[in-house]
């Protein structure tokens, strides 16, 4: 088998019925030019929502998903035409998974794989013309060390923020969701270990039950509050 190179999927709980965008995420690699990865994904386990764009210049990119025997077959492929292709940094996201899970999931180890005999999932990098592999990982993810709760009361009046607590730095996504699955508020933010204040200001002005999905490279969380 030729080299292999690695990418990652940070480990996370997922109750019955929530959504979460899984990020695949690259090691440091220089030079890349062009790749494909393909993942499955347990279909009793997960549905496959959609497959996004991450960090990488969206341009070349082609991502699709299959309903297969085995599973949930995921495809992102890639390339580009500067002649000394990019570089990619430690920790930047390939590609989103959008997933909504169908039972209780403890880990993704067990909900996630590849097939490396498959030629589909392959690497052109560090300026050469050698075919690589490109495996991904699923990572133990420090969830434990890994919170968001609300700030401000419950219910809500005109204020509200989250406290996040997070074992390394990460880029923090908050989607605020109506009672009808709807997203009618999202906004990111980089937050260092350690905790993290985030205030919300676009808060809703209709009254009702909603929810904060608070994501991170670390795990996701959902947080319910109530509107008056």
């Amino acid at each position: 088998m030729p080299t292999a190179q690695k990418a990652f999927i940070a480990d996370l709980k997922m109750e019955e019925g929530e959504e979460a965008y899984i990020p695949v995420r690259s090691s440091m690699l220089h030079q890349i030019k062009h790749f494909g990865i393909e993942v499955f994904l347990d279909s009793e386990q997960l549905e496959v929502l959609s497959v996004e764009n991450g960090d990488i210049p969206e341009e070349y990119a082609l991502s699709y998903f299959d309903q297969e025997q085995n599973g949930t077959s995921v495809h992102f492929s890639w390339f580009t035409l500067e002649p000394s292709g990019i570089d990619l940094s430690e920790g930047g996201v390939l590609f989103y998974i959008k997933v909504r899970a169908k039972n209780n999931v403890k880990s993704l180890k067990e909900t996630v794989w590849q097939n490396l005999t498959n030629e589909t999932n392959w690497l052109y990098a560090n300026g050469n013309h050698e075919k690589m592999v490109f495996e991904v990982a699923v990572k133990h993810s420090n969830a434990s060390l890994f919170s968001a709760t609300l700030v401000g009361g419950n219910p809500v009046g005109n204020s509200l923020s989250v406290d996040i607590t997070l074992p390394a730095p990460s880029m923090v996504e908050i989607k605020m969701i109506d009672s009808k699955g709807q997203v009618i508020h999202s906004m990111s933010q980089p937050c260092l270990a350690g905790n993290c204040n985030i205030p919300i200001f676009e808060l809703p002005t209709t009254s009702g039950v909603y929810l904060i999905r608070v994501q991170t490279s670390d795990g996701v969380q959902t947080l319910r509050f109530v509107k008056i």
